[in-house]
């Protein structure tokens, strides 16, 4: 099984900058992606856990490809997030995360 997930910017109702989520992709349709979150901010307002919202691939910041056995291809914020993290607390944001390995290439073996 492969988990496929995309981050997408929300401002908030006011216009003001808002939050940065990343989304479950469901299924897809042409251009169109069904994706739903998995956490959300507390004060997040606009989507509920659960709820489905539908995008186009414009609104996309980033993607990543989850595969059943924690490999990663793709997440790169959360890849620039990490790296700055001191090294003790690496293990425990891939745990977070669910990725034991971080693919460089679409070609490597993925599950």
């Amino acid at each position: 099984r492969v988990d496929c997930r995309v981050k997408i910017h929300f401002p908030k109702p006011d216009g003001s900058e808002g939050s940065h989520i990343w989304l479950a992709v469901i299924d897809c349709l042409e251009e169109l992606l069904f994706c739903t979150p998995r956490e959300l901010p507390t004060d997040f307002v606009g989507l509920a856990i659960g709820e489905s919202l539908v995008i186009t691939d414009e609104r996309i910041e980033d993607w990543m490809v989850l595969d059943h056995d924690g490999s990663a291809f793709g997440g790169y914020s959360l890849r620039l997030f990490r790296d700055r993290l001191p090294d003790a607390q690496r293990d425990e944001f891939d745990r977070y995360v669910g990725v034991s390995r971080w693919s460089d290439s679409p070609h490597e073996k993925m599950g």
